[in-house]
This record gives structure tokens, C-alpha cells and sequence, in this order.
């Protein structure tokens, strides 16, 4: 990212249960330690995106964690994830709860917060154990006895509502027609319908919170030019019954395929011939015409289930029977023999039949009015801000939603942006399907390296030339190689030319405006410009190291010259006292000899205490041997 200047993305894919959630989380691991080193409130980003797991994995589904990009609502509800209604040796429940706790400080979410999200969690759970009765009166349904009543007043209390209000929303409906409101009764099937969908719709507006709040805590610098995206979506799924979470988890990993597709054959060998290189072509399966089937607009299966939504009387049946009329003759659909709702779609990773059943109301995205109205109306905050008030405009613009078609454009949103990064693709192998450790299936394992594409990048990864820069990027960064093929008035072609021969590889080819280079080739290229960049740095300190001696010599020398004159001044001095005081002593009688003696030698000390106070002058040696030779 730093030498290209391009942002970067890593793709790990895989079947479910291959392990692409573990590798996530070491290269969040890796790349949190890397980039981890500012704090947000005494919170380091390295914690945040580490303590971000814990708290996903408690609230997502007991299968797998949910992934950090979010694509649509969690697949599957189950009332209990992390509870202590079966002993599982293996597991602390008090201790998950901790670090779930822990986790939550982590992230930024602060303990009123958490108190109301586990307040919402409990009301959820005791939802779910409310039961209904047909009434003795009517067959409007009822609370089933004393204990779901007992239920009943607990999730109101939990939610802060009114009991009767909560009541109402389960078992009724109002129904408006020509200004009209008409209030219905739910049967005990329908009322425990409407009992699982306001669990659903509140569970997913918490999970939406908490996701929000995560993202918002650890944040992107907007400062920064350049993102590390870390891609981790549902695997390939093949159920013996697949709906449509299934379906829409199998769209996405066809569209993953297909920008696998597209950046390592498609691109890869357009480029080759657009810069007209000798290349033999590479076929590889290509799955658009899956993605056509299930998404072209008009005519697409989601297009026909948006439709089917439409109309009230529709049903699976219905929506089964105009697929079979629509599809019959693709080549990718298939109706399963004494199969009534069932089709089956040929993906890339193999068939799979799905079920219609449930297609239908999966793919309505609405709130019940009356779920709508209790939730926003609660006295708790943080259970009405879930469920803020409509706009009138959107309410009257878009009474339907689909989920299929947020779902294809939150496809298309990410793919954009993965198309403004480089890709790098993780594909995690599933060794067996028992999944249990030293098993491995040889047949298995081969049939999804061929489906997932690898065995064709392999191909082409060892026939083509995954780096490739154009003539002036080549020469700006392999230059030092050889300079004497970059003078004046160079020709960026047959410099390039030179300089690939100089250092004798093999194997590359020119294009019209770009340098091919087969896998290792770049690996070797920077092994010689660091092998220059080193000898010119080694060049670089003699010279240096040159300079540096030759002035301090220089100024040794100089110093050497002053010591020296200095020396030979002061020994004169000494030795013209010397002889005086020596001339005087042998004019004058013996009697004063030994006062004369003295005072020489007082006056030659003080010359030694002035030379004492010169240390540079006590470093030359000549001083002392001319001193010695003074007084011998």
C-alpha cells in the first residue's frame, strides 16, 4: 500500500466451515498490532478490533460469528445463544458473560448502555416463552395459562411498555380500508407468528446498533488516503433445506467468484492481448450467466419474487410455477423430478436445490404497525430510539421493501469498492465435512480448489506475469541498475531492454507501454537494486569517512605546528633564565650559592605549573623532552 499508493483489500473465502472467520481474525490480529498504536480514550485501536469479536460472536448466531461486513439482517434467530440450559464441559458461561461484559467497556459501549441492551435481551427471551390458546369466548388467541402471563408482564416490564399494549400487538391487527380502521384477531398460530417477529425485529434492530456502535468506536481516520479492507463473508452453503438465506449467502459468493473471475483471467488476459504480448489463452469457467438468472432486471429471480411480493394473493406455489415457466430452457435452472416448489440452481461450487416455502415473507422487509408503535412508544430510551418514527415521505414513497433487492445493492456498493482497491484473495480449503482435524478428503478438497478457481490461477500465475509497470514507474525505481542506459536522450524502451539484460533475466516480455514480469522476477529485480543501493551507500561512507579523517588530521596537524612553536618559545625562555641565573651564581661567592640554586629552580617550577594549565600542550611529548634536555 505504501509503495504501490493504492488501498488495499484481502478476500478470504471459502465453503461454510472452512475456516474463514479464524483466518480473519489473525489478520485483524495482525494488522490491529501493526496499526494499533493510537488511543482512543485510553482504548487502543488494537483492543477495539480485537474486543470487537467477543462481542459479535455473543450476539450473533450459535453457528459462526457474524462477519464485519454486514450484508442484510443475521440468517437464523435462536431465542438462546450463551445459557446455561445445557452443561457443556467445554464451556464457562459466567466467565463468556464477563468477557462479553468486558468486551462492551472495550468498544466504547458504556454500562447504562449495556444494562438496556441486556434488558432487551431478557424481554426477547421471555417473548419467547409466552404460548397461546384459542379464547373461550372467540378464536381470537389468548395468553396460553398463568405462566405466560407471568411472561407476558415480565417483557412488558423489560421493555417498559404497557402490558395490555403488548397484548394487543401479539393477538391483533388493524386493518384500515377507505379511512376505515378495523381491528383483527389472530388466531394462536398467527399470534405466535407475530410473538417471533417482533423477537426478530428487535433482536436485529439491537444487532444493528451494536454493529453501528462498533464501526462508529473504532472508526476510520478520514484523514487517511489509504484503507486495509479485511473481507470475511458467509461461505458456499448446500443444506438438504436451503431458503432463502441460503439463496441470497449463494448470490454472494457468486459475485465473489465473479471479481475473483474478472481481476485474475478476464482483466489478466485482456491486458495481455490489448499490450500485445505472446500469451496462449487460458479458458476458465464464467459464471455470469448464473448471476443473470438470479439477478437481471427485468426477468431475474429476485426480480419475479419482488413481483410475487406485490400481490397479495401470491404464494410459494404460484412463485414456483412461474419460475418453471420462466426458466425451462435455461441451461443453469433446474426442476427437481416429483418436486412441486423446488428448483435447483447450477452455482459455480455445485447444484443446490432451494425450497420456496418461506421465500415469500423472508424477502418482505416491513415492521408490523402495531410492533412499530409499542417498541417507539416505550419509556426505556434506548428501546424507542430502535424504533424511531417514520418519515411520512419514505412511508408514502415506499410501502414495500425487499430484502433481495437491498441485498443486490449492498453486493453492488461493496464490489465498487473493492474494485478501487488490490485484491488479494485467502481461499480456505474445508479438509473434510466431518469436520474433525487429521481427516482429509482427497476428492473433496480437489473438487473445491477446481470450483473455486485455483487450480486455473495456479495455472495462470505460472504462465502469466502477475507484475506489470509501466516503462517510466520501471525505470524511476530499477534506474540505479544501470545508469548509463538512462542518458539524456534515452528511449524508455530499449532502456528497459538494457537494463532487464544487464542483470540477465529471463523469461519477460515488452509491451506496448509496460514491463511484464513473470512471479519472482520483481523479488529479484529488488535483490540487485538493493545489492546497488547498497554498494553506492558503502561508497558513500568512504567517501564520508574519507572526508572526516583527512580534516581531522588536518587539524592535528595544525594544532601539532602551535604546540610545537609554542614549546620551542617557552624552552628558550627557560633555558636564556637558566643561564643567567647560572652566570650569576658563578660570579658571586660560595655564599650565596645555595640562595641562587633555589631561586633558579623556583622560577624553572613556575614554568612547569604554566605548561601544567596548557593540556594540549602537556599531550605533545617534545615538551618534556626538551625540558629534560634543559636541565641536562
Amino acid at each position: 500500500m505504501i509503495n504501490e499508493g493504492v488501498s488495499q483489500a484481502i478476500l478470504v473465502s471459502g465453503e461454510s466451515g472452512a475456516g474463514k472467520t479464524e483466518s480473519t481474525k489473525m489478520l485483524m490480529q495482525y494488522l490491529a498490532y501493526m496499526g494499533g498504536k493510537a488511543e482512543s480514550e485510553g482504548r487502543s485501536v488494537e483492543q477495539q478490533v480485537l474486543e470487537s469479536n467477543p462481542v459479535l460472536e455473543a450476539f450473533g448466531n450459535a453457528k459462526t460469528e457474524i462477519e464485519r461486513y454486514k450484508l442484510g439482517k443475521p440468517s437464523t434467530f435462536h431465542y438462546l445463544n450463551q445459557s446455561n440450559c445445557h452443561a457443556l464441559s467445554a464451556f464457562d458461561d459466567s466467565k463468556e458473560y464477563l468477557d462479553t461484559r468486558k468486551a462492551m467497556d472495550v468498544v466504547g459501549i458504556t454500562s447504562e448502555e449495556q444494562d438496556a441492551i441486556f434488558r432487551v435481551v431478557a424481554a426477547i427471551l421471555h417473548l419467547g416463552n409466552i404460548e397461546f390458546v384459542k379464547g373461550e369466548e372467540s378464536d381470537a388467541a389468548e395468553p396460553k395459562d398463568d405462566k405466560s402471563r407471568f411472561h407476558l408482564k415480565v417483557a412488558a416490564e423489560l421493555f417498559m411498555c404497557d402490558e395490555k399494549a403488548l397484548e394487543d400487538s401479539l393477538c391483533k391487527r388493524v386493518m384500515v380500508t377507505r379511512g376505515e380502521s378495523i381491528t383483527k384477531s389472530l388466531d394462536p398460530g398467527s399470534a405466535a407468528l407475530s410473538r417471533d417477529a417482533l423477537a426478530k425485529i428487535v433482536y436485529s434492530k439491537l444487532f444493528d446498533w451494536l454493529v453501528t456502535t462498533i464501526n462508529n468506536s473504532i472508526g476510520q481516520d478520514p484523514s487517511s488516503k489509504y484503507i486495509i479492507g479485511v473481507l470475511d463473508i458467509y461461505g458456499f452453503e448446500s443444506f438438504k433445506t436451503n431458503s432463502f438465506e441460503q439463496f441470497c449467502i449463494n448470490l454472494t459468493n457468486e459475485k465473489l467468484q465473479q471479481h475473483f473471475n474478472q481481476h485474475v483471467f478476464k482483466m489478466e488476459q485482456e491486458e495481455y492481448t490489448k499490450e500485445e504480448i505472446d500469451w496462449s489463452y487460458i479458458e476458465f469457467i464464467d459464471n455470469q450467466d448464473v448471476l443473470d438468472l438470479i439477478e437481471k432486471k427485468p426477468g431475474g429471480i429476485i426480480a419475479l419474487i419482488d413481483e410475487a411480493c406485490m400481490f397479495p394473493r401470491s404464494t410459494h406455489e404460484t412463485l414456483a410455477q412461474k419460475l418453471y415457466q420462466t426458466f425451462n430452457s435455461h441451461k443453469r435452472f433446474t426442476k427437481p423430478k416429483l418436486a412441486r416448489t423446488d428448483f435447483t440452481i447450477c452455482h459455480y461450487a455445485g447444484d443446490v436445490t432451494y425450497q420456496t416455502e418461506l421465500f415469500l415473507d423472508k424477502n418482505k422487509d416491513y415492521v408490523v404497525g402495531e410492533h412499530q408503535s409499542l417498541m417507539n412508544s416505550s419509556e426505556c430510551s434506548f428501546v424507542s430510539s430502535l424504533f424511531p418514527k417514520p418519515r411520512e415521505e419514505s412511508s408514502k414513497s415506499s410501502k414495500f421493501s425487499s430484502i433481495g433487492s437491498q441485498f443486490k445493492q449492498q453486493l453492488q456498493s461493496l464490489l465498487e469498492t473493492l474494485s478501487t482497491t488490490e485484491p488479494h484473495y485467502v481461499r480456505c480449503v474445508k479438509p473434510n465435512n466431518v469436520l474433525k482435524p487429521d481427516i482429509f478428503e482427497n476428492l473433496n478438497v480437489l473438487h473445491q480448489l477446481r470450483c473455486g478457481g485455483v487450480m486455473e490461477a495456479i495455472r495462470i500465475s505460472c504462465a502469466g506475469y502477475p507484475t506489470r509497470k509501466s516503462f517510466s514507474e520501471f525505470l524511476t525505481r530499477f534506474r540505479i541498475l544501470g545508469p548509463e542506459a538512462t542518458n539524456k536522450s534515452f528511449d524508455e524502451v530499449n532502456a528497459c531492454k538494457k537494463l532487464l539484460a544487464k542483470v540477465d533475466l529471463k523469461g519477460f516480455q515488452i509491451g506496448k507501454t509496460k514491463v511484464f514480469l513473470r512471479a519472482g522476477q520483481i523479488a529479484e529485480l529488488d535483490a540487485h537494486r538493493a545489492e546497488a543501493l547498497g554498494h553506492s551507500a558503502r561508497i558513500i561512507q568512504r567517501k564520508v569517512l574519507s572526508y572526516q579523517s583527512r580534516k581531522k588530521y588536518l587539524m592535528l596537524q595544525s594544532a601539532s605546528t602551535e604546540i610545537q612553536a609554542f614549546c620551542r618559545e617557552c624552552r628558550q625562555k627557560v633555558i636564556g633564565k637558566f643561564r643567567r641565573a647560572m652566570f650569576r651564581r658563578n660570579s658571586v661567592g660560595n655564599g650565596r650559592r645555595n640562595s641562587d640554586d633555589f631561586n633558579s629552580l623556583v622560577f624553572v617550577g613556575n614554568w612547569l605549573e604554566i605548561l601544567h594549565k596548557r593540556p594540549t600542550t602537556l599531550k605533545s611529548v617534545g615538551i618534556f623532552v626538551g625540558i629534560r634536555r634543559v636541565f641536562l
